[in-house]
C-alpha cells in the first residue's frame, strides 16, 4: 500500500503520512505525560530522589560505622512515590529493624518518633546513643 496515495476527507485532501505521523505524536504524548511517568519526571526535576538517595548512603555509612551499638536514627529524606521505601520504626523489635540491624550487625536500630504522629514514643529514646545521619 502506497503511504503517500491522498485519502479524501471532509477537511480537503490529507496524506496518510501525515495522519500517521499524527497519531504517533498523540501515542507518544499520552505516554509520556501519563500516571507514573509524568510523576516521575516531576521527582527527577525536583530532585526529589536524589535527597532520598543521600540520605539512604548517609544511614548505610553510620550503620556500618557503628558495629554492635544501639542507634537512634533519624528519618529518611520523602522519597517518590513511585520508589518503594521501608523505614525503621520506632520500635527496635519491629522486624524491619531487627532485619536492618542484622545486616549491618549492630545491636538494634530505631528511629526518632515524628511528634504528635506515632502512638508511642518510647522514654528510652533519649537515652540511646544517636547516629548522625545527615
Amino acid at each position: 500500500m502506497d503511504v503517500r496515495k491522498p485519502v479524501q476527507s471532509p477537511t480537503g485532501t490529507l496524506h496518510r503520512s501525515r495522519i500517521t505521523s499524527f497519531a504517533m505524536l498523540v501515542l507518544a504524548f499520552s505516554l509520556v505525560f501519563e500516571g507514573n511517568t509524568r510523576e516521575a519526571l516531576h521527582d527527577l526535576i525536583t530532585a526529589k530522589v536524589f535527597h532520598w538517595r543521600t540520605s539512604v548512603e548517609s544511614r548505610y555509612a553510620n550503620l556500618q560505622a557503628h558495629p554492635g551499638e544501639d542507634l537512634l536514627l533519624t528519618r529518611l529524606a520523602p522519597s517518590s512515590r513511585l520508589l518503594y521505601s521501608s523505614e525503621v520504626w520506632i520500635d527496635p523489635a519491629n522486624w524491619t529493624n531487627f532485619s536492618l540491624a542484622d545486616y549491618f550487625h549492630v545491636k538494634s536500630v530505631r528511629v526518632l518518633p515524628i511528634a504528635g504522629k506515632d502512638p508511642t514514643t518510647a522514654p528510652a529514646a533519649e537515652t540511646a546513643k544517636p547516629a548522625q545521619n545527615m
